[in-house]
């Protein structure tokens, strides 16, 4: 009799990695420190920015085709005192189908003092059962400046594909040099367990992608949430701007049916925060 032979393990998935660091070198901001573990990879530096011409601008890319069941992602960013820099992703991050387990991504910003820190990558997209745990830590320092932006899409929507993601874990928190936090949120979203399509969740029926841009750092007051609410209400997307209650920091949370309204969302704020804080817009954007 043929002995049964056992069924074979599910893929234990990939675990990756990017430590960067960015100091001023010569009149521009380098990346000085890099260490990548694939599938994650960093591009070469570039200076594109005739507004800031010391500014760095920086890919981050995942050299497979998405997030798969099992990945664990850790991304470690920080930008030394003078440095400026802006980092991007060339695509958005697809979460494929899963099994039983989840994936993982964890975000870790730190700015410190004289240092500007843009982190825009392109949005996530939830593919049918899916799994997936967000953790981004968010540091800044006195005298620092950090602009992180993020967009959560539901689905494949150009494919009808919403709302049948299994679950996704989010845990933020922007903290100060000494560890105080300015800013907390956690969610999760589990649409097989819990009704998305009320009022007040996602909106737009449920079917809404989700938008969030945060600005901290000097200069972050009352003037600049007015610009950027005025500079939103032209665009049509819903949205809020809240100033955070502790000072120096601003949230904008966005929502619209489709991605490219709130890309184009975040951009607009992007640029009137650019323009209060910095005098020059932000860079182009490269797709809507």
């Amino acid at each position: 009799m043929l002995a049964r032979i056992p069924s074979a393990a599910p893929p234990a998935g990939l675990t990756g990695s990017a430590d960067l660091t960015f100091a001023p070198r010569a009149g521009r901001t380098r990346l000085v420190h890099a260490h990548t573990r694939t599938p994650l990879l960093v591009q070469r530096t570039l200076h594109v920015d005739d507004a800031l011409p010391d500014l760095a601008l920086v890919f981050l890319a995942n050299a497979g085709a998405g997030i798969l069941e099992g990945d664990s992602l850790c991304v470690r960013i920080e930008a030394q005192p003078g440095a400026r820099v802006h980092i991007a992703t060339p695509s958005a991050a697809k979460v494929f189908t899963m099994g039983d387990r989840r994936a993982r991504v964890v975000t870790e910003l730190i700015v410190r003092a004289g240092a500007l820190l843009e982190y825009l990558p392109e949005p996530t997209i939830l593919f049918r059962r899916s799994r997936l745990d967000q953790q981004i830590d968010l540091t800044v320092d006195e005298g620092g400046t950090l602009v992180y932006g993020d967009v959560l899409a539901p689905g494949r929507l150009g494919h009808g594909e919403s709302l049948d993601f299994t679950s996704y874990q989010q845990r933020l928190t922007l903290r100060n040099q000494d560890g105080v936090p300015l800013y907390h949120e956690a969610f999760e979203l589990a649409p097989q367990r819990h009704a998305l399509d009320r009022l007040g969740v996602l909106g737009h029926g449920g079917e809404g992608v989700l938008g969030t841009l945060i600005v901290a750092g000097p200069g972050v007051d009352e003037a600049l949430r007015q610009s950027v609410s005025a500079a939103l209400a032209e665009t049509g997307v819903t949205a809020a701007v809240q100033h955070l209650p502790l000072g120096e920091g601003l949230v904008v949370k966005l929502t619209a049916p489709l991605i490219a309204p709130v890309r184009r969302g975040i951009h607009t704020a992007w640029s009137a925060a650019r323009l209060t804080l910095y005098g020059v817009p932000a860079l182009p954007a490269r797709r809507t």
